[in-house]
């Protein structure tokens, strides 16, 4: 157990997988199995995917240094990957959705929501006027200039980026070209609509925890 450090803490989730175990490890919502012909058959025909991949548990960050973060959870701390930390009100946002989807037709349901989560989110919405979360204003604020993403994005400055990119310029469009139709990739004419990644995690479409956009082909 380390020392807890003096930097001010912040609530945050820590990505956990979905049921424990020690021969499964463990591995981020949003990344896409590749080169795994058994990983991908969980995932795509079995849905093991999104919330039966993945659960959020409630955490203190205590400190962010490089690509580790120093937690406390459960009476412990501990150092985890950056990338493993999910930030406080976007954690709610994605147990609020998954509350109000139970039982819907498309989406994937999440059995590890009990009733402790749903005390917690309940107690941070009560500190709203209006007894709910903003997705779009947080989408808004915190996502115009990121991109949740998969594991690996190198972007036109060679800078590599794990599941979330920073610093995106939303009106710079000098490195958009034409494009072209060729291998597995398409050219698209326009965005026709968007899933924010907490709605994205547990459609039966989607089922990572990234960006999603619906595209008209060009």
């Amino acid at each position: 157990v380390k020392a807890m450090s003096q930097q001010s803490s912040t609530a945050c989730w820590v990505w956990r997988a979905a049921e424990s175990s020690k021969d499964q490890p463990f591995k981020h919502p949003a990344e896409v199995p590749a080169n795994d012909e058994v990983a991908a058959k969980a995932c795509f025909e079995d849905c093991i995917r999104g919330p039966r991949r993945a659960r959020i548990s409630p955490a203190t960050m205590l400190q962010a240094k490089g690509n580790l973060a120093l937690i406390a959870e459960n009476g412990t701390t501990k150092e985890v990957p950056k990338v493993m930390v999910l930030p406080w009100y976007e954690g709610l946002l994605l147990l609020e959705e998954l509350e109000q989807a139970q039982g819907q037709p498309g989406r994937i349901p999440a059995s590890w929501l009990d009733d402790e989560l749903r005390a917690v989110l309940d107690k941070e919405r009560s500190k709203f006027p209006t007894g709910r979360l903003n997705g779009a204003l947080y989408t808004e604020k915190r996502l115009l200039t990121r991109a949740v993403t998969g594991h690996r994005f190198v972007d036109a400055d060679d800078v590599e980026w794990h599941f979330r990119r920073e610093r995106l310029k939303s009106d710079d469009t000098s490195n958009l070209g034409a494009g072209e139709d060729k291998n597995s990739f398409f050219r698209i004419k326009d965005i026709t609509g968007y899933l924010p990644p907490w709605e994205a995690f547990h459609h039966e479409k989607c089922g990572f925890y990234q960006d999603f956009y619906q595209v008209k082909r060009e």
